[in-house]
């Protein structure tokens, strides 16, 4: 199993492709194209072609090491299960997704726009059997604000390491400016930007990159007027709509980062830090919309690799009163 250019392999085998534009002033493009006969990894939603290929420039959304640990190691066990397993009948629309919010927002929903220009009649949707339920209504609020009705699901366990596939039709992994461009166009209908609130993001009962302190940072931040919320606890539709009322926003890193595609624009965000947290505040702040502190003033903690953080007070406070982030 070898891994390859995915426009090299569609050139060489002389593959259609679609293309959909939200913009025609920009080059921001989602791709989709249909295999026949063709492979699929659940754990990371990657396509395997039947000659043993896989695509290092389109669909995947994880990282080379995790496609190397889980389909490049392990290509022997892949090849005797696919001896074993049946090959499920009919066409399939790859959507997939995953539990983490990041994700599933940026990552897999703007694909679903795809099954607005496929012709096929009987076409099924594949999605992870573990799909949380307030993902899942999003998801189906999204296909009729598309006018696609009457989609049938094929549900898979990612556990499963391969399944077989008749026809399998997928797409090009979105840009965060596709998915943003996206996103508020499908949700312009409930969401009027205006700068009224002060938010603080609580990290609460996160499993990895706790905030050891943040009872206490609630407690400090209420004096200059913060609403404190969870969006663990919101549907998706009512964090969009708290997001495109913020004014000033301080969240800890993590995946309700996403729902900084919603804010208007001019506002204050600051960001506290772990370790590892990579740039995904910078690459969400499109055209620099918002004004980011980075705030890495915090203890780590723990023997995580991601680690679990106590958050300076009084560095926080300085920067919110320097800055007038209040």
């Amino acid at each position: 199993m070898k891994e390859i250019s995915f426009f090299k392999y569609i050139l060489d085998k002389k593959l259609k492709i679609g293309e959909i534009k939200l913009d025609d002033n920009t080059d921001n493009k989602l791709l989709f194209t249909e295999f026949n006969n063709v492979f699929l990894n659940p754990r990371l939603w990657s396509v395997i072609s039947n000659d043993f290929f896989i695509f290092n420039d389109f669909e995947r959304y994880l990282s080379s090491y995790k496609h190397h640990k889980e389909i490049i190691n392990r290509q022997n066990e892949i090849k005797q299960n696919l001896k074993l397993i049946p090959q499920i009948k009919g066409t399939y629309f790859l959507f997939g997704a995953e539990e983490n919010y990041w994700h599933f927002l940026i990552d897999f929903i703007p694909r679903l726009l795809c099954l607005k220009y496929l012709s096929h009649k009987k076409i099924k949707v594949i999605v992870s059997d573990r799909l949380p339920k307030k993902f899942f209504n999003f998801m189906s609020k999204v296909l009729r604000k598309l006018n696609i009705q009457e989609i049938d699901f094929l549900k898979i366990n990612q556990n499963n390491l391969v399944y077989s596939f008749e026809k399998l039709i997928f797409s090009s992994r979105p840009s965060i400016s596709f998915a943003s461009n996206f996103l508020n166009q499908i949700s312009k209908d409930f969401i009027v930007k205006k700068k009224k609130k002060n938010l603080y993001v609580k990290r609460g009962n996160a499993v990895r990159r706790r905030v050891l302190n943040e009872e206490k940072i609630i407690n400090f931040i209420k004096q200059y007027d913060y609403d404190i919320i969870d969006c663990f606890d919101l549907d998706i539709e009512e964090q969009f709509k708290i997001f495109s009322e913020a004014k000033n926003i301080i969240i800890p890193s993590g995946a309700s980062m996403a729902n900084l595609m919603f804010t208007p624009n001019d506002i204050n965000v600051v960001e506290i830090r772990s370790n590892l947290d990579g740039d995904f505040s910078k690459k969400i702040n499109l055209n620099k919309r918002f004004t980011l502190y980075s705030f890495d003033q915090t203890i780590k903690t723990g023997e995580d690799l991601r680690k679990d953080i106590s958050v300076d007070i009084d560095e926080l406070k300085k920067l919110i009163e320097s800055n007038n982030i209040f």
